[in-house]
């Protein structure tokens, strides 16, 4: 049986151009696996991040380490303890990690433009960086943190964040250049030399500012924005047909398709959309 651990939720529209979602999960009305610790796979994504572990102790794995030749367990010599509250840049390749515990979590996710906006900090210095110190971001992270354990209510939560979101927002939005953000869903149908002419701009301007923007290359903007658009086409309509949703999509061929999104999630097209399907709560980011 498949518990539902986990909730996707949109920011206000007064935050819409700088948080894409909130994620909040609690897997303590969750029996543990049998064998004492629970799997969590993550995405390669374009998305900075902040989260609160605000209850449980969990563990997650540097990027490096490929799992398809050494298994996951507690005692994996690499795993490296997860802090109670940490941010993440854009990762290019899928992360692991395990729950010792039930967890209990809330996750901002930025666009990565807008988080360089409102943080100051580049997002290229995050590169596949999943849990760096809070602090570059003020202290109020330390404040919001708090009030997030004083209200055990998911809406009244939200609520928090964007209390605190929407005047360091307003303060900083100036910063924000709105193409970026556009020239990222761009490069999801397009390639660098057509979005640049439909920006005014010169290819190389604009791989530039993307990477400076995005904190990755534009092929790697391209990449997870296409793979992550197929691959929830597929699991919304619940299809198989990759060859169809290659061409859909911009794809060459049905092997495009397949290596970008395994870069994306490690694992091939048609054995993700079983997982998803599956009772395998590993995947459960994939389900949201």
């Amino acid at each position: 049986m498949r518990f539902m651990s986990a909730a996707l939720i949109p920011p206000s529209a007064g935050l819409a151009d700088l948080i894409k979602a909130y994620v909040v999960r609690s897997t303590f009305d969750q029996p543990m696996p049998a064998c004492g610790w629970r799997l969590s796979r993550y995405p390669a994504m374009t998305f900075c991040g902040l989260t609160f572990l605000l209850r449980g102790e969990a563990r997650w794995l540097p990027l490096e380490v490929d799992l398809r030749q050494d298994a996951l367990t507690p005692a994996h010599p690499r795993l490296r303890t997860t802090p109670p509250t940490f941010v993440n840049g854009p990762l290019t390749r899928p992360l692991s990690g395990i729950e010792l515990t039930p967890v209990e979590t809330v996750t901002l996710a930025f666009y990565a433009p807008a988080f360089h906006a409102f943080s100051g900090t580049r997002p290229d210095a995050l590169r596949d960086c999943p849990a760096e110190d809070p602090a570059l971001l003020g202290d109020w992270v330390g404040s919001l943190r708090q009030a997030l354990l004083d209200e055990p209510d998911t809406a009244r939560r939200v609520e928090c964040i964007e209390a605190f979101l929407t005047p360091r927002w307003a303060a900083t939005r100036d910063r924000l250049d709105r193409r970026w953000l556009d020239a990222g869903q761009l490069l999801s149908r397009v390639g660098v030399r057509a979005a640049a002419l439909w920006l005014r701009w010169s290819a190389r301007s604009l791989e530039r500012q993307i990477e400076r923007s995005y904190g990755i290359a534009p092929r790697d903007v391209r990449k997870l924005h296409r793979a992550q658009d197929a691959f929830l086409a597929a699991r919304d309509a619940n299809r198989a047909d990759l060859a169809t949703l290659a061409a859909e999509h911009g794809y060459t061929d049905q092997s495009h398709l397949s290596r970008d999104i395994s870069a994306m999630s490690g694992e091939p097209p048609k054995r993700l959309l079983d997982k998803v399907k599956s009772d395998d709560d590993s995947f459960w980011v994939y389900r949201l």
